[in-house]
C-alpha cells in the first residue's frame, strides 16, 4: 500500500492557451463572433411576392423594402434609397422558378 503523506497527489498544470492567460481569453472569443456574425449578416436574396394579384422578385440587397402600386412595386434598399421599380413575373418566368424550386426541394409545393 503506498502512504499517501510520502506520496502527495500529483495534479498537472493545465496548460495555456493560445489565446492568452485563461483558455477562454473573453475578448478573443468576442471578436471571432463578431466575425462570424459579419460575415453571416446582410445577405440579401430575391424570393418571389405575391402583390395585387402579380408575382415579384423582392427582398434581394436593391429591394430590401417594397411598396405595391397596380403593375409594378418601387424598391428601397437598405438605407432607404428608392432603387427603382420592378415589374410582375411573366407566367413563364414564375413557371421555371418553381420548377427549379421543386427540383432544389425535391417535392411540390
Amino acid at each position: 500500500m503506498i502512504n499517501s503523506a510520502a506520496h502527495p497527489t500529483f495534479l498537472p498544470t493545465p496548460p495555456k492557451s493560445w489565446l492568452g492567460r485563461h483558455p477562454f481569453n473573453r475578448a478573443a472569443v468576442l471578436a471571432m463572433v463578431g466575425l462570424l456574425l459579419a460575415a453571416c449578416g446582410g445577405d440579401y436574396y430575391a424570393t418571389p411576392i405575391f402583390a395585387d394579384g402579380h408575382w415579384y422578385m423582392a427582398g434581394d440587397a436593391n429591394c430590401v423594402h417594397w411598396t405595391a402600386s397596380p403593375n409594378h412595386i418601387t424598391c428601397t434598399n437598405a438605407q432607404g434609397k428608392v432603387d427603382g421599380i420592378r415589374l410582375p413575373m411573366s407566367k413563364a418566368a414564375l413557371d421555371q422558378m418553381m420548377w427549379e424550386d421543386y427540383l432544389v426541394e425535391g417535392g411540390p409545393y
